[in-house]
């Protein structure tokens, strides 16, 4: 029996590598600006509202969604690609412009691009 990996083009694993290289980048950058934000004075802080729990929970679930795209490309892509637009939603409504959601799109993309491609090559290899 001939499996997937054997007949898997080269694009779609430099496609895949692409989505989880740039997923890490995002990733570690967005907890090394936490973990700065978290350390600096407390005397510029601010208190915490009920809109910046729900953002900071849509971050958490973007961020929680580039490393499940890790394992389960299809699962994570959709899971980061979801919450990033319902923030990108919010705060356009709330008058924010916040263009850094485009490029978290980047790897959310990835992820579901090359889980379609995954499974329809599965499904190809299954039917013939």
């Amino acid at each position: 029996m001939v499996t997937i990996e054997q007949h898997k083009p080269g694009w779609l694993n430099i496609l895949r590598w692409t989505a989880r290289i740039f997923a890490m980048i995002f990733v570690i950058f967005f907890l090394f600006m936490f973990i700065g934000e978290s350390m600096g004075s407390s005397s510029h802080n601010t208190p915490f509202h009920g809109r910046d729990y729900f953002i900071l929970s849509l971050w958490f679930l973007t961020l929680t969604g580039l490393i499940i795209g890790l394992w389960h490309e299809g699962l994570g892509g959709l899971v980061s690609l979801a919450s990033t637009l319902i923030q990108f939603v919010f705060l356009t409504v709330e008058g924010d412009n916040v263009p850094i959601f485009f490029f978290i799109l980047i790897p959310s993309a990835l992820y579901l691009i090359s889980w379609y491609y995954h499974k329809q090559m599965l499904v190809s290899e299954v039917s013939s």
